[in-house]
């Protein structure tokens, strides 16, 4: 048997030969035929922790089973949560994109807990009470409770923004829908002095059933209700002032809250992205 002196002397760098490493992919070994290794990670759900498929930048794919968001810490809270929140729950599965054609996602639905949720509340309460100008900046999304359909919900089980009424969209008139919780929670905070404006995107007059003021609201893309500010049509140019007072907004607004809407790329998203660009760089609260 070689002694230990001699097996050293054996695996010294001058007795070993140079080697090129090579890499190759689980479909090379198997010769089955293949691209690029697929990135993956391992996510909890609800029958325990699986591996996921990664999209080609790495963020993990949401999959049947699949229990909570799977992103950055701001993807699920935004700058100002708390590390220590847990993931927003996956609630509706659904991989349909949600406005085509536009800056969009898949249209799975997520819910916060409800412990993380009432941190946010308080949250966002400091916010408003520190605000000199907040602007609510608001889209379908907030008036399907009301019966009112929107255009990204598109799983047919979702479970956000369902009707509060017994009366599917389909049996009512649209002109009919009353007001929901949120439209009068958000005119009691305009009332309370914490709101400046209104910017709606929709057309219902839901803010305006709810006791807003029409001096109050800025319904961009035309109303049901006012003959002077017809409904805008996807390729149809925005009225002059309103367009005028939206641009106002946007310059003075140091909080906007965006509801109900993917801010899907429309030119009036700006008063939203205008404001949380001007709070990253702390020209805001």
């Amino acid at each position: 048997m070689p002694s230990l002196k001699t097996l050293l002397e054996r695996f010294s760098s001058k007795n070993l030969k140079e080697t090129t490493p090579v890499v190759r992919t689980s479909c090379a070994v198997l010769d089955a035929p293949g691209t690029s290794q697929k990135q993956s990670s391992w996510v909890r759900t609800a029958n325990g922790w699986s591996e996921q498929e990664a999209s080609p930048t790495g963020q993990i794919l949401p999959s049947e089973g699949q229990d909570v968001f799977v992103g950055s810490h701001v993807e699920k809270h935004g700058h100002m949560g708390l590390r220590t929140w847990q993931s927003p729950k996956l609630v509706t599965f659904c991989q349909v994109q949600a406005r085509p054609g536009y800056r969009t996602c898949e249209a799975h639905e997520y819910l916060d807990e409800p412990s993380v949720l009432s941190e946010k509340a308080v949250l966002l309460a400091n916010l408003l009470k520190k605000s000199r100008s907040t602007i609510l900046y608001t889209g379908a999304g907030i008036s399907t409770a009301s019966g009112i359909p929107d255009y990204a919900t598109r799983s047919s089980n979702g479970i956000i923004g369902r009707s509060e009424t017994a009366i599917s969209s389909s049996q009512i008139s649209p002109l009919c829908a009353k007001p929901t919780k949120a439209h009068r929670i958000l005119v009691a905070l305009y009332h309370a002095g914490l709101i400046k404006g209104w910017v709606q995107q929709n057309h219902d007059g839901l803010p305006q059933k709810a006791g807003l003021p029409q001096s109050a609201i800025n319904e961009i893309h035309g109303a049901w209700f006012d003959p002077s500010n017809p409904v805008v049509q996807m390729k149809g140019e925005l009225r002059g002032d309103l367009f005028a007072s939206l641009l106002a907004w946007e310059r003075d607004a140091d909080l906007c809250l965006a509801l109900g809407t993917s801010l899907a790329g429309m030119n009036a998203d700006r008063v939203a992205v205008s404001c949380g660009e001007r709070g990253l760089r702390g020209a805001n609260l």
